[in-house]
This record gives structure tokens, sequence and C-alpha cells, in this order.
């Protein structure tokens, strides 16, 4: 599946269900989500809930996976906030690109919203300094889905293009 199909079929599903990757295939997607943001060290970490966990699998009995993604500003203090926040939300994205292009779905619940909700009671206890980002859930979509190509997006209200300054113009 090339980049754009990935980007333009990706759905959103409403409810997910299993198998999630197994152990081994989700550290591969990770690894090239954590790629596609260039050289460590990455100012991030990935809690993956374990309850129920089976040997080498991905998550308890077949079921969906709950990964809390977690910002450590301590592991790359030399990057800005702003270069922080780009390379995990570069990485976030990657991963739930990956995950589709292997048949898998993904449902992103920001902070906000993941501490309002159902999930909250078992979300880990942060470190010093860590801020939660969101709780990723990956598995299957409860109901197999038709690929859907959405339209390209009209963008005429998104970009804008700088004349080129006048030469030998007076500063006002």
């Amino acid at each position: 599946m090339d980049v754009m199909t990935a980007l333009l079929t990706r759905p959103a599903p409403a409810r997910l269900s299993g198998p999630a990757p197994g152990d081994g295939e989700l550290r591969y997607l990770l690894k090239g989500a954590a790629a596609a943001c260039g050289e460590g060290p990455h100012p991030w970490h990935w809690i993956l809930d374990s309850t129920g966990d089976t040997p080498g699998g991905g998550a308890a009995a077949g079921g969906p996976l709950r990964a809390v993604l977690v910002l450590v500003p301590a592991r790359a203090p030399h990057l800005s906030d702003g270069e922080r926040t780009r390379r995990v939300y570069t990485a976030l994205n990657a991963l739930e690109l990956l995950l589709h292009a292997r048949g898998y779905a993904s449902s992103w619940q920001p902070a906000d919203l993941a501490t309002r909700t159902a999930s909250a009671r078992s979300l880990p206890e942060l470190g010093s300094g860590e801020s939660l980002l969101g709780l990723l859930t990956i598995g299957r979509p409860d109901s197999p889905q038709a690929l859907v190509r959405r339209p390209l997006a009209d963008i005429a209200d998104l970009v804008s293009r700088r004349a080129a300054p006048v030469a030998g113009a007076a500063a006002r």
C-alpha cells in the first residue's frame, strides 16, 4: 500500500476487536514509527497494557491492545518544546499508518478524553516531568469495512503565497 492510499483509506472504526499485532510485529512497527522522526533520543515512551497478555502476543485473549503514549522531555532536553511535540505526533501518525497498511486499525484518545473515560481507571502513574499524551487502542475493526478512499481535501483556504519583495523598494 502506498503512502497516499494509506492516508486516504485509514478507517476510523467506532469499535475495535482483536487481534492486535504480536509483540515482534508491534516492536517492528514501533521502530519504524520512531525512525520517521529522525535520530533519537526520542522524547516519549509507550506503556503497553499487559493485562492478560499471552506469551508472544499483543493483547489479552486476542483482543485489542491499549498503548499509553507518554511525553518524557528529559529524554531529549536539547530539543525545544515545539520540536518534541512535532516528533512525538509524527511517530504517532506514522504508527497509525503502519498499522493500517498491515490490516490493523487504531483509535486515538487524547489525554483529556482518556482521563474522562472508563479507561482512566487503569492509566499508569507517571514519573516526574512526564505527561500523558493519550491512549492508542490497536486491533481490528469490529465490523470489517471495505477500504473507502476519501477525496483529497480542498486546500484553497489553507495555503497562501507571499509576493516576492520588489527589488529596490524603500522600506517604510
